[in-house]
């Protein structure tokens, strides 16, 4: 069935109340497909779960420039194949042939799918053209609509993205004087031309043949509602669905909003700058937010279908239709997951991938619950334990087994989700591998947040400091990264290694710390240091013999050409090139992250594995071809960048002893060692502090405690932030000398023995 006419049997657009038609809320649900076979697996049985919402369809985004096209047309086969569930399919025109627009539509007639949405997608970049038939054939998202009615007729429900905040790209051509801008589609705010123009754009592709309208993203109910008025009196009268996206964790929340150039209202940010490191708390909010946002849509224009964009996670659209429903009085369609505390990010790694036969697809449909699956093939068995052992977005440092692993970057639609211009500005046209040497040199020792203390070892603030690199998430470094920003700095200038990701080592400090904390308030948090880096061959060949040398350092690496090598081979016992293919996932899984809290289990907030990182490493790649194609094919920058992707390896270097200060994991693996004495986890002074009396008091010369002689080598660093602790606990001057050597205090420290010998002479 079409999606006009899943809309027409949801709901009718009556203004008033929202129970005045006697219609039921209808829903929709986008995912992404899964950057790893596991997560596909997990994301298969997830949306089986999901079927019991009774969604009105199914939405499944496309690659960048069609990059996971092969995984979207796998994913539409499976879904597809569920019974009762209709398939709508993405399909991006940009730098694509019309041969591989062709063979897509075709594939998806042979599937039956009868709703394809119809977007742009990447802004066109400069490719080197091969022949005429390669060059691509579509430059807009209308050209798509019109060739697809050309060839198909009716048979396929073409559908088109519409931007109540403006499109991406006029927020971003407004604001080019300023190359990352904050204030995300607020650029068309005070211009009602530029937005006219725009909502004309989109009664174009509506007039090519595009019968349904699925949002961009929103959080300003009241934005939305002028927008969708505006479409209406400018004669559009297809379907509009309302984009819902309920916030699941504050970082990545502000991650799509940015990529999608989305504007977060003031008082939103307000309210979760006081809970953004606990998931849980922004979760629960988030629910509540875009629940009063379709609460006020439904009131104010009678809508009654909306799309979820769930970011191939659960537990909250679960709840959100539960809620809107039994609102309703109707059933909700699902079972509640049963009450209990969260559990969030729980390492639940499947015991083996799930068989991708169509005997498992038949039990899994004929059930429509996850106990269809075979108890082998999971640790947890219950419905809740399913819904949310990834119950938050993991990103690139999550599980790879989760179908929600992997940044978004499809949603912004490109891997560099900015415009050309705007990376020309931030990034210049380098020429040689000294000039990328500097851009990642200007941008460790200009980054830093400016709200923290810097440290001696840190360059001065510089005037020509990108905000940020082709491969880093956020426009500045973390708090956390002026830890260890000296020695980062010292591998790219004097090792030639160009940094993308990096932590210090933590070792229980407090969740609600402002730099390194996480989760709810009253738990303890700890990482291990790692840091990864891209190298060239002869660099990293040299790396590998300091690797084997340290039983602590383990290390995953790969390049452009499929190699791939890590500390452990397909044995697990010794290191060397090993097939991509040939390894087993969970032998090679490593924490970095991980957290105690009261009355929970261990929460494992990130790791880093071979199949997340070979994930990973290909989009890595695909950066270094998206900043080349920047430019001409023939210009030296192009050249450049290309060959330095042949040539370099993605390192990823982690040290195991996260008790050890920063510093021995850069002398170790690196051998950097000069000024590297205050790459502790903390950065605060230290003194000597003997383990036996617990005087601070050295003798030079013997190496000994001054006041036991107790031996150097069992002198500890004494922590200067606990002096006040120990002053207030032992007193000052002479009286905390007494209170710890009470043995010496108590014989009035030797007075006694002129005491005795005066009475002993009067005695005589």
């Amino acid at each position: 069935m079409k999606v006009p006419e899943l809309y027409a049997l949801a709901a009718h657009e009556t203004p008033g109340s929202p129970n005045s038609s006697g219609h039921s809320a209808a829903f929709s649900f986008e995912f992404f497909p899964p950057k790893t076979e596991q997560g596909l697996a997990n994301l298969l049985a997830r949306i089986v779960r999901m079927t019991e919402l009774r969604p009105a369809f199914v939405d499944v985004t496309w690659g960048a420039g069609g990059s996971a096209s092969d995984r979207t047309l796998e994913l539409c086969r499976l879904i597809q194949a569920i019974p009762g569930v209709e398939v709508c399919m993405h399909l991006t025109c940009t730098n694509t042939t019309r041969e591989s627009i062709d063979e897509a539509l075709k594939e998806a007639k042979s599937m039956r799918i009868q709703n394809i949405l119809a977007l742009r997608g990447d802004p066109p970049r400069q490719t080197p053209p091969h022949s005429a038939a390669d060059q691509p054939s579509f430059e807009y998202a209308v050209d798509l609509v019109r060739y697809i009615r050309a060839q198909y007729g009716d048979y396929f429900s073409v559908g088109v993205a519409g931007y109540p905040e403006g499109h991406p790209d006029a927020s971003l051509t407004l604001a080019r004087a300023s190359p990352i801008t904050q204030s995300f589609g607020s650029s068309l705010d005070n211009d009602p031309a530029s937005r006219l123009r725009e909502i004309r754009y989109l009664k174009a592709k509506v007039d090519a043949g595009a019968d349904f309208i699925i949002t961009q993203m929103f959080f300003d109910a009241d934005r939305f509602v002028t927008w969708y008025k505006l479409c209406r009196e400018q004669g559009i009268t297809v379907p509009i669905l309302p984009n819902i996206l309920p916030p699941q964790q504050y970082q990545s929340f502000r991650r799509i909003a940015q990529l999608c150039q989305v504007k977060i209202p003031a008082k939103v940010l307000e309210d979760l700058e006081p809970i953004q490191l606990d998931d849980s708390a922004v979760k629960a909010y988030g629910e509540r937010l875009v629940l009063d946002i379709m609460r006020t849509l439904q009131i104010r224009l009678g809508l009654r279908f909306f799309h979820f964009t769930t970011l191939n996670l659960e537990s909250s659209v679960r709840r959100i239709v539960t809620e809107l429903r039994s609102e309703e009085g109707q059933e909700p369609g699902d079972r509640k997951p049963s009450a209990g505390p969260a559990v969030t990010n729980r390492a639940i790694v499947a015991e083996q991938f799930l068989p991708r036969d169509g005997a498992l697809l038949n039990d899994l449909v004929t059930a429509g619950a996850p106990s269809a699956v075979p108890a082998h093939q999971h640790r947890l068995q219950d419905t809740s334990a399913e819904v949310t052992w990834d119950d938050f977005p993991n990103g690139r440092w999550g599980d790879s087994s989760s179908p929600a692993f992997g940044d978004y970057a499809a949603y912004g639609g490109s891997v560099l989700p900015i415009t050309s211009a705007q990376a020309i500005a931030l990034w210049g046209r380098p020429t040689s591998r000294a000039d990328l040497t500097d851009l990642f040199t200007r941008f460790l020792g200009g980054n830093s947040n400016s709200n923290l203390p810097q440290l001696s070892q840190a360059p001065p603030p510089r005037s020509d400091v990108p905000r940020r690199l082709p491969w880093a998430l956020y426009d500045s470094l973390s708090a956390e990264t002026s830890w260890i920003q000296p020695a980062l700095l010292r591998l790219t200038t004097e090792h030639g290694l160009w940094t993308v990701a990096s932590q210090p080592p933590v070792d229980g400090i407090r969740s609600d710390d402002p730099q390194v904390g996480w989760g709810p308030r009253g738990g303890l948090v700890y990482q291990k240091p790692f840091v990864e880096f891209f190298a060239s061959t002869a660099t990293f060949r040299a790396l590998q013999v300091r690797f084997r040398a340290d039983p602590w350092i383990t290390y995953l690496a790969g390049n452009r050409h499929g190699e791939f090598v890590t500390s452990y081979g397909s044995d697990g016992t010794a290191d060397g090139l090993i097939d991509s293919e040939g390894a087993d996932d969970d032998s090679l899984a490593n924490v970095l992250t991980w957290g105690i809290f009261p009355g929970k289990e261990v929460v494992q907030a990130s790791l880093v594995d071979r199949a997340g990182f070979l994930s990973w490493k290909d989009e890595a790649f695909q950066v270094w071809q998206e900043w080349a194609r920047l430019y001409p094919p023939t210009s030296q920058t192009s050249q450049l960048l290309n060959n330095v992707a042949d040539d370099v390896w993605l390192v990823n270097v982690v040290y195991n002893d996260y008790r050890a200060p920063a510093a021995r994991m850069f002398s170790n693996a690196f051998g950097v060692t000069k000024g590297t004495a205050s790459f502790g986890k903390r950065h605060i002074k230290t003194h000597v502090l003997c383990k036996r009396c617990g005087n601070r008091a050295f003798h030079v010369q013997k190496k000994t405690c001054a006041s036991c002689g107790y031996p150097s080598a069992k002198i500890r660093k004494y922590n200067w932030s606990e002096k006040a602790k120990r002053r207030k606990a032992l007193g000052t001057g002479r009286m905390r000398y007494m209170k710890h050597i009470p043995s010496r205090a108590k014989n009035g420290f030797g007075l006694h023995k002129n005491s005795k010998a005066k009475a002993a002479a009067a005695s005589e």
